[in-house]
Parts: C-alpha cells; sequence; structure tokens
C-alpha cells in the first residue's frame, strides 16, 4: 500500500462514523486527489494518530487562504467546496429532507446537470 492510498484508508477509517457532511467533504477531497497528495497541504492540514487521520477544516481554509494554495482554478474551487462542507458552513447537518432535495437541485442545475436528479 502507498502512502496515498494509507492515507485514505486512515481518513476513512476517521469519518466512517463521523456526521454526513465532514464524510462527504473528506470524499470529494480523496476523489479530486491533488490537495490530499500535496506534502504542504498535509503538512498544514492533516492530522494523524497511529490509526487516523483526519482534515483540520479550518487550518484548509487557512492553507487556501494563504501564499501556498497555488493550483489550477478547479482545482481551488473543489478544494473550496470540500473545506466549505467540511466546516459545515452551508448547514448541511441541519436541514431537512425538502431543503436540501432544494440545495441538491440548486447545485444540479448550476453544474447544468439536472437530468442526473431524474435518471
Amino acid at each position: 500500500m502507498d502512502d496515498f492510498d494509507a492515507l485514505v484508508t486512515s481518513l476513512r477509517r476517521q469519518t466512517k462514523n463521523h456526521d454526513p457532511h465532514v464524510r462527504a467533504a473528506v470524499e470529494l477531497l480523496i476523489w479530486e486527489g491533488s490537495w490530499i497528495r500535496r506534502p504542504d497541504f498535509q503538512a498544514a492540514a492533516i492530522g494523524r494518530d497511529a490509526v487516523k487521520a483526519w482534515i483540520m477544516w479550518g487550518e484548509a481554509a487557512r492553507f487556501r487562504a494563504g501564499p501556498g494554495a497555488s493550483a489550477s482554478s478547479s482545482e481551488l474551487a473543489v478544494l473550496d467546496v470540500a473545506i466549505e462542507i467540511g466546516l459545515d458552513a452551508f448547514r448541511l447537518s441541519r436541514m431537512d429532507d425538502e431543503q436540501a432535495e432544494a440545495v441538491v437541485t440548486a447545485f444540479a442545475a448550476a453544474l447544468g446537470m439536472e437530468k442526473m436528479l431524474r435518471a
């Protein structure tokens, strides 16, 4: 198992029983891949012990605001979204099903992917 795979396993172990918004944010960063591979991001925003790893969302936001967060605009956008979800900035954890459905619909529409919801 390489370092990336070990980190992913540790992050998933930590978020297994965590709030859905935190799991979603971590999975987004795992999917995107580049941020959690970067040593500077790891040093700034990933905590670890012998068994688990976790994203320190406030530290990730500080890293993003600083000069070290150079990347493509789409990579930066994914990091922005992950941080906001991880911090629960949109209060997703407090939405009822109807509100959550409206938010999902709005995001799908903003991305031009409404047909995904009809499948």
